[in-house]
């Protein structure tokens, strides 16, 4: 549905074959992360990227997190995403997100001390996500397919989320804390703070959020901070619900360019205030 409500349509034959004989990681990722072919050729297309890219990164990571939802976040990891984890720790080092990911493969292969060692390793960095680099392998690829413009970024939009890593890492902590107690609390509450000042997008937000909420107990301290939890949530439950219609198609190029430059240099929220504020002082002009 995403595809034919954006006016972009299956890749042909021809256009496949241009983009595998193309050698190019990022429109390899970007078609990968479509659904404009089916998953077995998706994922193909992602295994290409991630051999290609130097250094490891964003296809590298979608191929990841592709793996992470086939078939759920509860599954072990597939020996192709221990290979892929390690390259991502070693080429993009400075991210909390390649700690995070290898705390899922330690626990599997050596534990939960190991485990919780990395995921304190990365509260001490910087979590950042691939969103942007998704976005745009997804809008370069679809231009394939003659889906280009507003079309092309709305069903970028569509298909850009990570939120796979962070149901894994959600589910990680929900183990770590059946064995390991306060501690694996404490670690995984930072973890969730990092991860949600490093989110770009509600649902990214939202499950951030959700991450820290499973922490908290009955205490004092906890029932504070669950509260102001439950305020963030509402505050984005409220920002979703206003106007959005740059994401829908409906507002002129020059404003599509500019919400999706916002979302991607100060996140969605900020990108639903200056589509809002667009809307309401147009209104207000007639």
């Amino acid at each position: 549905m995403a595809a034919e409500d954006a006016g972009c349509r299956p890749f042909t034959g021809k256009e496949i074959n241009s983009i595998k004989t193309s050698h190019n990681p990022k429109l390899l990722t970007g078609a990968g992360l479509t659904d404009l072919v089916d998953p077995a050729l998706g994922r193909e297309l992602l295994e290409s990227a991630s051999r290609i890219e130097a250094p490891s990164g964003v296809g590298t990571y979608s191929l990841i997190d592709f793996e992470f939802d086939h078939p759920w976040a509860e599954s072990p990891l597939k020996p192709s995403s221990q290979v892929n984890i390690m390259k991502l720790l070693r080429d993009d080092n400075d991210n909390a997100q390649s700690y995070y990911l290898y705390a899922v493969l330690q626990r599997e292969a050596a534990g939960d001390n190991e485990a919780m060692t990395q995921i304190k390793k990365g509260n001490a960095k910087t979590f950042k996500t691939y969103s942007k680099q998704r976005f745009d392998a997804i809008v370069d690829a679809v231009a394939l397919a003659k889906c280009s413009g507003i079309k092309a970024r709305q069903y970028a939009f569509s298909r850009f989320f990570t939120s796979n890593t962070y149901s894994k890492l959600r589910h990680l902590c929900k183990d770590l804390m059946k064995s390991d107690g306060k501690e694996a609390k404490n670690a995984c509450f930072l973890m969730g703070q990092n991860l949600e000042r490093g989110s770009l997008t509600f649902v990214e937000q939202l499950i951030s959020l959700a991450i820290q909420n499973d922490t908290l107990g009955d205490s004092s301290s906890d029932v504070a901070a669950r509260s102001e939890i439950q305020n963030r949530r509402a505050v984005i439950a409220a920002k979703i619900g206003r106007s959005a219609n740059v994401a829908e198609g409906k507002e002129p190029e020059e404003v599509s360019l500019q919400y999706y430059q916002i979302l991607f240099e100060k996140g969605e929220a900020a990108a639903r205030d200056f589509v809002t504020d667009f809307v309401e002082q147009k209104q207000q002009a007639q």
